[in-house]
């Protein structure tokens, strides 16, 4: 096989094909389902060298109706990355999580009794510990260690002091973890299979769709969430790095591949048109009459979805497998045949009314589908190959048009998970829909980070960043803006320590006072410890952040005597 130039592609490729094919008739093989029926009228198999007379003049051009890019919120000032982050977690989400977290543990408290504060009861979080507790599922993806306790530990290649500045104790790390609701646990309904999650999951597919505006390319694909636990939404998806979890129907904008849209797969459900069809169709709700292409892989694309899109003003673009109802017989019936004999660049389709089918030889036969494109556009490519003689050569072959916009535009959800994998801030739960939940705030990071890329581009100056801005200084800042740790802070010393502590700087007098106050955990009052003794208490000074007895021991006056006479 020598090297394939372009006239010897498009000679290869008249050649090769057989002209004036009759049309379609009746599918063999099992009927139902299967093929058009008789009479189906198709034009005959065509190369590149022929004109495809009922194809589109040109590619549709795209009329948005109103301006692609970024949708923010008039009275929206920009000042940090966590400005960004708060649009998708707003206060008012985060303070239904509050409500919703607080109700469940007052009313839940007695079943773990073991996270109950001084008094018996449930201690009552607020949206800042709400906010720091996600800072810190961010700030534990960011910086993974083996096992959760670590981020509390003291010793000398850790330094668990950030997390207890972050959210307190591993104590109250847990309390919070266990009691996490972002749904009323009253009101769940019983049938609903995404009850434990379904006011988070309805209010976030809101924000995603309208803080963006996708441009004309638009790829659909499937997403894994990692969940190993037991769940009947569970799926195994060899083909997919991630093979076990939850599959979401994934919308995102091929440029930019910020995710505009989502869809949990809850299971087979009863399909109009199919499950992959009617999947497009709802997640296309809001892009009728603008002229957008989606781009899909060959598990969505069929005749009927690129049928039902047109009806709306959308073209469809994607592999498509040869056994789909509506894929022609004249090109299904010899496509091994095609595989073994054709050269590597030949081409051919088949027009039906507004549909190309196209086939394209690379190593592989290669089907495609496509309502924007013409069947006799190509462009050149270069592939590794072997001439007559069996040396390694460059090939020069033509390659069509709509496989090589399919390559350029398809890649939006697997750039996004890409991303999204770099800091996954999924945990190993037993609650399977945690697992949901930390997948939400991956797609609010990823995507305020593609947004924040887009605003400093178009603002350029307004906030001091690196030219470059990684992603790992995206999240750094915004791990630091939700906990309120500064970027030049000192690492901090052993809090609890026996040393007396210094006032914090820039403090009201009330606030500089030592006083004490109360901890769900138990540690060793230090002034006992000097005196010999091993006694445990609940109080400490916040000031100098040491346990001490107050009361009769009187240990908080005698220290503070000591420490500061």
């Amino acid at each position: 096989r020598g090297a394939r130039g372009r006239g010897v592609g498009r000679a290869a490729a008249n050649a090769a094909q057989p002209q004036h094919l009759p049309g379609r008739g009746r599918a063999r093989g099992r009927g139902r389902g299967r093929g058009r029926g008789r009479g189906a009228a198709y034009d005959s198999l065509r190369g590149i060298d022929d004109p495809d007379g009922g194809g589109p003049a040109n590619f549709p051009a795209f009329q948005p109706a109103s301006e692609p890019g970024l949708k923010l919120p008039a009275d929206f000032v920009l000042g940090s990355e966590v400005d960004l982050f708060k649009l998708y977690f707003s206060e008012e989400v985060v303070g239904k999580i509050v409500d919703y977290t607080n109700a469940y543990g007052r009313a839940n408290i007695d079943r773990k009794k073991s996270y109950k504060n001084i008094h018996g009861g449930w201690t009552e979080t607020n949206a800042d510990e709400m906010y720091r507790f996600i800072g810190l599922l961010l700030h534990m993806a960011w910086h993974p260690l083996p096992q959760l306790s670590d981020f509390w530990n003291t010793s000398s290649l850790y330094n668990g002091n950030y997390a207890r500045l972050m959210i307190g104790s591993y104590k109250r790390f847990q309390a919070l973890l266990c009691f996490l609701k972002v749904v009323d646990h009253t009101a769940e309904q019983p049938g609903d299979r995404l009850r434990k999650v379904r006011y988070l999951y309805d209010t976030f597919r809101v924000k995603t769709r309208s803080l963006f505006k996708p441009g004309q390319h638009i790829a659909i694909d499937e997403r894994m969430i990692r969940c190993k636990g037991h769940s009947v939404m569970r799926q195994y998806m060899p083909a997919k790095p991630t093979k076990w979890g939850f599959k979401a129907f994934a919308v995102c904008d091929s440029a930019s591949a910020i995710l505009w849209d989502f869809e949990l797969y809850t299971g087979q459900a009863n399909t109009e048109g199919g499950l992959a069809h009617d999947v497009v169709m709802r997640l296309a709700n809001g892009l009728e009459n603008q002229q957008h292409v989606i781009f899909t892989d060959n598990f969505y694309t069929s005749a009927k979805l690129a049928t039902s899109l047109q009806s709306k003003n959308i073209h469809l673009v994607g592999t498509v497998r040869t056994n789909r109802q509506g894929f022609p017989n004249v090109m299904k019936n010899d496509t091994k045949q095609f595989e073994r004999q054709a050269e590597r660049g030949t081409i051919r389709y088949v027009r039906d009314n507004t549909i190309l089918y196209e086939q394209w030889r690379d190593k592989r036969v290669v089907s495609m589908l496509s309502t924007a494109h013409r069947g006799n556009e190509y462009v050149l490519v270069n592939r590794h190959g072997k001439d007559a003689e069996g040396q390694h050569v460059q090939l020069e072959l033509t390659q069509p048009k709509v496989v090589s916009d399919y390559n350029k535009a398809m890649g939006g959800v697997d750039s996004f998970d890409q991303m999204a994998e770099t800091y996954r801030t999924l945990r190993r739960t037993r609650k399977t829909w945690k697992s949901m939940f930390y997948d939400m705030i991956d797609i609010a990071a990823v995507n305020c980070y593609r947004m924040f890329n887009i605003w400093m581009a178009a603002h350029p100056g307004a906030i001091t960043r690196s030219t470059r801005n990684p992603h790992n200084s995206f999240q750094e800042h915004l791990i630091r803006q939700l906990t309120g740790i500064a970027i030049n802070e000192p690492p901090p010393k052993r809090l609890f320590s026996g040393a007396p502590g210094q006032p914090p700087a820039n403090q009201p007098a009330a606030a500089l006072m030592h006083t004490p106050k109360y901890d769900v955990q138990k540690k060793r009052c230090v002034l006992c410890v000097q005196e010999g003794k091993v006694r445990q208490v609940v109080t400490y000074c916040k000031i100098c952040m040491v346990f001490l007895h107050v009361g009769p021991r009187d240990c908080f006056d005698r220290y503070h005597v000591q420490n500061f006479p």
